[in-house]
């Protein structure tokens, strides 16, 4: 079960997301129903460390194999969706699949969920609506630790 709390109406959320890059380009992923991209990955279960989930999602959702490399960024994300205030602990590895991939290849989610993974031109990263918004910066500047207030 996810670490997922709602206290006074606001849903304490933690995440593991990882960057997975080869041949210049980043691994990505989108919901089909959605506008937005996000790195893979998903929430931390109970008595799961951050880089446990990160290979558990990963494995679940592709049905491949990670190397998880090292944390380079926690975000301490506060926004609002859907009507509901999140406070989100997010921690961002660094990665690569453990079989060669092909990045020119679409991804899809095993789980029959909506969202397909595909690499993309890093060059040109700032042409996809990102979420959340300041991973770019994580993507570019490796910014270690970030607090990304979109609400008060």
């Amino acid at each position: 079960m996810d670490i997922r709390i709602i206290i006074d109406g606001i849903k304490l959320n933690v995440r593991a997301g990882i960057i997975i890059t080869k041949d210049n380009k980043i691994l990505l992923h989108k919901n089909d129903n959605k506008d937005n991209y996000c790195l893979p990955g998903g929430g931390v279960h109970f008595l799961e460390s951050s880089e446990e989930a990160i290979i558990r999602e990963i494995k679940e959702e592709t049905g491949l194999d990670i190397k998880v490399e090292e944390c380079i960024s926690t975000i301490e994300n506060l926004f609002e969706h859907d009507g509901i205030k999140f406070h989100e602990i997010y921690f961002i590895y660094k990665g690569s699949f453990i079989d060669d991939i092909d990045t020119n290849k679409i991804i899809e989610n095993i789980e029959g969920k909506p969202i397909k993974y595909g690499f993309v031109d890093i060059d040109k990263i700032d042409d996809y609506y990102i979420l959340p918004v300041v991973t770019k910066d994580i993507i570019k500047n490796k910014t270690s630790h970030i607090i990304n207030r979109e609400i008060k």
